[in-house]
């Protein structure tokens, strides 16, 4: 059988590592040849230009003749994009297979448990990372493993090694360092990645002891001279006596697919040596992916930083041009004739008698400052470009444009921004959506220990919280919560705090701050949203025959009305214990509506079913109080029950299902 009958991904161990390296090659010569390396050489150079000008004007020309300013108004813009995209939190909304009381129980842990990763394993960090190398590069990459190195010791082998419960690794990827197979008409499509480390060569040997040679041998790829003179824009450390502390790594993943069923790990070395090499654990490949815009028929994404390169050229030009003019001819040069009797000590200071012999024509300043208008009036020009194309308008930037004063027309500018980078929104919060679903994952198949996590419960209050992948079991997928492209900015909270104070939404003063500060409104319904919740699981207590407790500060009208469905079984009609257990919990909510104190009720917005008092009545100011007339007490205990308030003595021996239809049939005062 000949070499190429094989897949080169099924191949042994000790061929493998060297079709990883041949595919690395491959994409660098893919890189150079396409014009992509060249192309994100000048992305990096005009992104970072403050870093490779030093932060200064600087000489150039083919004899340092023209002094260069850089007017960066590329960055400005990509960085108002990044800015639009990211500066609302991400709110996950973990989903259960199930929808019973321990899913969504679940649910809540899940989410506490993301918001633990986004705040203190800098996950949050990551995602604007890749939202970053998108808008400037086209695509941004992230890497989530489970690392068995991280996490605290929970026990120690015979020969002293300390065994950790593994924690989440994150790492955001620059697409140099992401290869994948070039060929291929969209990313997804790709079956393989290799992702590309620059790793510490002693704790790589700590890991991998038995490779001791291989990995101290190893070194920093050379194979591409183009890539590496590449990466030194940014790395600030080049020096040879501190690479040698480093080799590069190369992790190739390969999803499960017909031809390699349970997927493939691969860790190798610049010359191949191989020092890892396993099934893949996880359901998917563990690289996730953030594109402004797909570039259709090819893998790559497409920023619109691409368009802006050339008007930015074209900017600088003016702008050096005029920063040239003013460097060498900003102080007047004087002409004067030969032998007029002029030197520069007579023209230096001021009020000075200057004398020329007769005859002599006067000193005259040579103007050669000049510079024509069209330089002046093609400034705001690419300007402008750089903006339509980039779709930041003066709102964005800060500005308040002419004619455009209230609140809603700013946000209506701001948002129209926002809709413009909508196919960066979508990737980013793609790339939210699959990572946070992947982390629960993570969690669910290797936490097998123990661990503690500090969750930020209601009103910001942190608890620490022990869990194991099984307490998040039911979670299948996460979601992000998009919101209102208005809400991503201040004019757009602004006025989305108005309509909801103005809708009696917002209360408070504190509620009011919330929404303009954050735009989020999951604040206004909590409470609603865990009143509903904890109905749901008094329902499957009752249908267990256990009576739920009741307090005083329940929500009683809606709790009856939702603890009635219960009884709408007709199967649990048939059942004694169930409806017993019904119709005394319903009972006591109608209890504490006739017995709470009726400032409380007010309080919760509920009105209270006590027996009303008759009003005195002042006869004539004698003092007395005389009753308003109504039927004798013999009559009231002959009125109908169902316009009487039922009551159950407790312990008194009913029908269950009679008693619940009673109850349940009665008018109920609220």
């Amino acid at each position: 059988m000949s070499q190429s009958d094989i897949y080169f991904a099924a191949e042994s161990t000790q061929n493998i590592g060297d079709e990883i390296i041949e595919r690395v090659q491959r994409f660098n010569s893919h890189l150079v040849s396409s014009g992509k390396y060249a192309l994100w050489s000048k992305l990096n150079s005009y992104y970072y230009s403050g870093y490779q000008t030093l932060g200064s004007t600087y000489r150039f020309g083919n004899q340092n003749e023209m002094m260069g300013c850089k007017v960066n108004f590329f960055r400005n813009n990509l960085e108002h994009i990044q800015n639009l995209i990211t500066n609302q939190k991400p709110s996950f909304d973990p989903i259960a297979t199930n929808t019973d009381v321990k899913s969504q129980a679940q649910t809540i842990l899940a989410a506490g448990l993301l918001e633990y990763y986004l705040r203190e394993k800098r996950l949050e960090r990551n995602f604007t990372a890749a939202c970053e190398l998108a808008t400037v590069f086209g695509a941004g990459f992230l890497l989530m493993e489970w690392d068995t190195t991280l996490g605290d010791v929970y026990d120690v082998l015979e020969s002293g090694v300390e065994v950790k419960d593994g924690d989440v690794r994150i790492e955001t990827i620059h697409p140099l360092d992401l290869i994948y197979d070039p060929s291929i008409q969209n990313f997804e499509q790709g079956q393989w990645n290799v992702v590309r480390q620059l790793t510490g060569k002693w704790d790589l040997l700590a890991q991998y002891p038995e490779f001791r040679n291989e990995i101290l041998n190893g070194a920093v790829e050379t194979a591409g001279p183009k890539i590496q003179d590449f990466r030194k824009g940014f790395q600030e450390t080049t020096s040879s006596d501190v690479r040698e502390d480093f080799v590069t790594l190369y992790k190739f993943f390969h999803k499960k697919c017909p031809a390699l069923p349970e997927g493939r790990i691969v860790e190798t070395l610049c010359d191949g040596s191989v020092i890892f090499d396993s099934a893949l654990p996880y359901k998917r490949l563990p690289v996730f992916r953030c594109a402004t815009k797909e570039r259709q028929g090819a893998p790559d994404g497409y920023s619109v930083s691409f368009d802006m390169l050339p008007i930015q050229d074209s900017l600088d030009a003016c702008v050096n041009t005029l920063v040239t003019a003013i460097n060498t001819f900003g102080v007047s040069n004087i002409w004067s004739p030969r032998g007029a009797g002029l030197d520069v000590q007579s023209l230096s200071g001021a009020l000075n008698l200057i004398e020329t012999d007769a005859g002599m024509p006067k000193p005259e300043p040579l103007n050669l400052t000049y510079v024509p208008k069209e330089i002046f009036e093609a400034l705001p020009f690419f300007q402008q470009s750089i903006d339509s194309i980039s779709g930041i308008n003066e709102v964005i930037k800060g500005n308040n444009p002419a004619g455009v004063n209230t609140s809603s027309g700013l946000a209506l500018l701001a948002s129209q921004a926002i809709q413009f980078s909508n196919g960066l929104q979508q990737s980013y919060y793609g790339l939210q959506e699959d990572s946070a679903t992947f982390l629960i994952q993570l969690l669910q198949q290797f936490a097998d220990s123990p661990r503690v996590a500090n969750i930020v419960g209601k009103n910001n209050k942190p608890w620490l919280k022990e869990f194991k992948g099984s307490d998040i079991g039911d979670i299948s997928r996460v979601t992000v919560d998009i919101g209102n492209p208005m809400a991503k900015t201040l004019s757009g909270r602004e006025s989305q705090a108005q309509t909801m104070l103005q809708a009696g939404f917002v209360t408070s003063a504190d509620q009011y701050v919330q929404v303009l500060t954050t735009g989020k409104l999951e604040p206004l319904y909590e409470s609603k949203q865990r009143q509903l919740l904890l109905i749901r699981k008094e329902n499957e207590l009752l249908t267990e025959g256990v009576e739920p407790p009741v307090l005083l500060t329940d929500i009683h009208q809606t709790h009856i009305l939702e603890h009635r469905t219960v009884g709408d079984d007709p199967d649990i009609r048939q059942n004694p214990e169930i409806m017993q257990a019904l119709t005394m919990h319903i009972q006591a909510h109608i209890n504490a509506l006739e017995t709470a104190n009726p400032l409380l009720l007010q309080l919760l917005g509920q009105q209270s079913a006590a027996p009303q008092m008759p009003q005195a009545m002042d006869m004539g100011g004698q003092g007395g109080a005389i009753p308003p007339p109504g039927p004798p007490e013999d009559q009231i205990a002959e009125q109908a029950p169902e316009a009487r308030m039922p009551t159950l003595p407790p312990g008194a021996p009913i029908e269950a299902d009679a008693a619940y239809s009673q109850i349940a049939t009665g008018p109920i005062q609220s």
